[in-house]
């Protein structure tokens, strides 16, 4: 695993915009941020699966991918590092990603709010929190 890079390296993402199915620095919705991110970061790549759900909306489409596709390359952690995904449920349901920072900050991209840096263990957070998952590559 690389160094762990400075805070200005996770701040260069702050202006990209919130686009739903995004996929690049032109704009991406939370997994496209977490794609990018990780590529940028460590060479992975992972799959896009935009093409499994309509948009952002579209809760019965990302929550079905994000609970069938968890488990292919993926392994649940309990000490979070730099890389992992965050799963976070929305409505009671897994649906929203972030890319984790360090323990306890990640990276994410919110409809209405962009690309932000957030603790992960503020009450708003904490009690959405579905799992820590690590790619197997």
């Amino acid at each position: 695993m690389s160094p762990a890079p400075s805070r200005d390296y996770f701040r260069r993402f702050l202006k990209v915009p919130f686009a739903s199915r995004g996929r690049d620095l032109r704009g991406w919705d939370c997994y496209g941020l977490y794609r990018y991110v990780l590529h940028d970061r460590f060479g992975i790549a992972i799959p896009s699966y935009a093409e499994t759900y309509i948009d952002t909306g579209d809760e019965a489409g990302i929550s079905s991918a994000i609970k069938t596709y968890r488990h292919v390359g993926w392994d649940e952690v309990q000490d979070p590092r730099e890389g992992d995904a965050i799963v976070l449920r929305i409505a009671g349901v897994p649906w929203h990603c972030g890319y984790v920072i360090e323990p306890g900050i990640m990276l994410h991209a919110k409809r209405g709010a962009g690309t932000c840096i957030e603790r992960y263990t503020t009450p708003i957070w904490e009690k959405r929190l579905e799992g820590f998952y690590r790619c197997k590559s």
